[in-house]
């Protein structure tokens, strides 16, 4: 395994094209404000491949998130630790 960084997300989408035509298994992870913009490499980002792999077990649990809410900190601390 090899975690590959660059200075841009432009360099890191371009870095993950030509690590990917290598043939090599590439995942690239996004920040979180970075998922709604668009890039050549959508279809090697974590996000985009999480709810492809996991199908209606995902959407069940977006369908509970958006019911539920997001976790409160306290929550989140005691699910984290």
């Amino acid at each position: 395994q090899v975690l590959v960084t660059a200075p841009s997300n432009v360099a890191v989408d371009q870095l993950t094209e030509k690590i990917a035509a290598t043939g090599l298994r590439v995942v690239r992870l996004a920040s979180k404000t970075r998922e709604a913009t668009a890039s050549s490499v959508d279809h090697l980002c974590l996000h985009i491949m999480t709810p492809l792999a996991a199908g209606d077990e995902y959407k069940k649990l977006q369908r509970l998130k958006d019911e539920v809410g997001e976790l409160t900190e306290r929550d989140q601390r005691k699910y984290m630790a």
